[in-house]
């Protein structure tokens, strides 16, 4: 199964939810057809300029079938933190071992 590696922005309040393990869902519009197993590159901004700080996600699970709270095209993904490995290695061995 080829996964996709989603390039997103995220504020910092959220960002550090993230990288603390105190938020592990995602609420977004779902413009890039998220799917589980997919990956999140997750890059800070603060006042609407990125940080230079990033962390990489993995999509576990998506929930889309709230009609009665979310509205139409919005999904929460429950996503889980890929530990001990640096953006930069992440990305290349994604490349070096994916098929597109």
């Amino acid at each position: 199964m080829i996964r996709n590696i989603h390039d997103i922005k995220i504020e910092r309040r959220y960002f550090n939810s993230i990288k603390e393990d105190r938020k592990t869902w995602e609420l977004r519009y779902n413009d890039r057809d998220y799917h589980a197993g997919d990956y999140l590159l997750l890059r800070e901004v603060e006042f609407g300029k990125y940080t230079g700080n990033m962390i990489i996600v993995m999509v576990m699970m998506i929930q889309f079938d709230y009609k009665d709270v979310l509205k139409d095209g919005w999904i929460i993904m429950s996503i889980e933190k890929v530990d001990d490995i640096s953006v930069d290695s992440f990305l290349k061995f994604f490349t070096d071992n994916v098929v597109l």
